[in-house]
């Protein structure tokens, strides 16, 4: 697999001269790794559909040719592409495929490709977060950067981003030490080998970072430096991830009309940081009501559910942005269906943090509908909850959700 190290768009045409070649001289296999090549910058690029084409394609040739290396890159990297559109679901059954494929059907492909493993299981664990199933992310992640990953799990990259999992799984439990130590381990890591894309990552998750702890400024500061880095600036600005952090931080600063207007310009496409369109757009709704406007924010909710598809970290979000628009609204009612539905989703997943504040939503719809004791019940359930939580976890971030 060839790189061109932070120049993604002077690579793709590479390849793609690479491929022209290769199929003048009708040399099959050359064109399949030029179609892989192609998939991977476009990837990098944000360029999602044209990646999964050019990675779809490439499989093909090798099929072919039953070339099963090349064929099981190719997937690889579509798995990859599939949970950077949104397709979660589909991409943890590719990812959990070759990893049988590799372990089982064919374990001496792991002498010369040992890594494969390691992404394949890595992903997995990105997978998993997205599906609210956080302990279980944390246990494939730990496992592959461990003793119990292939010898190659000590190269550079794998160290590197087999932390961002682990780090967004500590920022959804409110354990923001715990975020901080794979931030720093990771950034290490990535400057280890210097790969300009997953050092981008690691700059996203500092911002993110001190943007939960409270620190604006330094998120701002952080925001910009991603932003001026040259063509790894210009793939962030295309991503939701960074969209819904501007957003954010204007928010914070209370420039509501700011934070609509940039959300309403462009939400982001790709899924690079963990944080999807559908989050982006959850976050508009949350504006709307900021604004007082109930009834778009229950409109723009409701798309962002919809959007959220498989990713349940994104879906149970805009439920509850959605019950609060719908309260917002009188029809509390309907609300304490919607939380409900979100309750009933969380019971499926590993994310106290965020049941703890549907609790406190719930609580809300029945104080609307004058059933008190229900309310006061609701609000038991989350304090007891919060008391359960490890000693990482900053109360401070989910009391306000238990107010009123």
């Amino acid at each position: 697999m060839i790189r061109f190290v932070g120049h993604w768009s002077a690579s793709q045409l590479w390849f793609r001269q690479a491929l022209a070649r290769y199929r003048d001289l009708q040399d099959r296999r050359g064109e399949g790794w030029s179609l892989q090549n192609l998939g991977w910058a476009a990837m990098l690029m944000g360029h999602l559909d044209d990646a999964y084409d050019y990675l779809s394609e490439g499989e093909s040739v090798f099929i072919e040719l039953g070339d099963d290396e090349g064929s099981g890159w190719c997937k690889g990297m579509r798995a990859w592409v599939l949970l950077l559109r949104g397709e979660v679901m589909e991409a943890g059954v590719l990812a959990e495929e070759l990893e049988r494929h590799l372990t089982i059907e064919h374990p001496e492909y792991l002498l010369n490709a040992g890594f494969a493993l390691e992404l394949m299981r890595i992903l997995r664990a990105y997978v998993e977060v997205a599906r609210g199933n956080l302990t279980s992310a944390e246990t494939i992640a730990r496992g592959t950067l461990g003793a119990d990953g292939s010898r190659f799990a000590n190269m550079a990259w794998v160290q590197a981003i087999g932390r961002y999992p682990l780090f967004v799984a500590a920022l959804l439990r409110c354990d923001t030490a715990a975020a901080r130590a794979h931030v720093e381990d990771g950034t290490r890591w990535a400057e280890s080998f210097g790969d300009p894309f997953y050092l981008g990552q690691f700059r996203f998750a500092r911002s993110l970072l001190a943007f939960e702890e409270g620190n604006i400024d330094e998120a701002e500061w952080s925001v910009q430096e991603i932003l001026g880095a040259g063509e790894l600036g210009r793939i962030w600005d295309g991503s939701a991830g960074l969209r819904w952090l501007q957003a954010s931080i204007l928010r914070a600063r209370g420039r509501l009309d700011e934070a609509r207007r940039m959300l309403e310009e462009r939400l982001g496409r790709q899924n690079v940081g963990l944080v999807s369109t559908a989050r982006s757009r959850a976050l508009l709704a949350e504006i709307q009501l900021d604004l007082g406007d109930a009834a778009a924010a229950a409109e723009t909710a409701a798309a962002a559910v919809e959007e959220s598809g498989e990713e349940l970290i994104a879906r149970v979000v805009a439920l509850r942005i959605l019950a609060a628009a719908l309260v917002s609204a009188g029809k509390a009612a309907d609300a304490e269906a919607t939380i409900r539905d979100e309750l009933s989703l969380l019971d499926e997943a590993d994310w106290d943090v965020e049941k703890i504040r549907a609790l406190g939503v719930l609580a809300k719809t029945l104080d609307a509908q004058r059933r008190h004791d229900e309310a006061a019940e609701a609000l038991d359930r989350a304090r007891a909850l919060l008391a359960e939580q490890p000693a990482g976890t900053d109360p401070s971030a989910l009391e306000s959700s238990l107010l009123g």
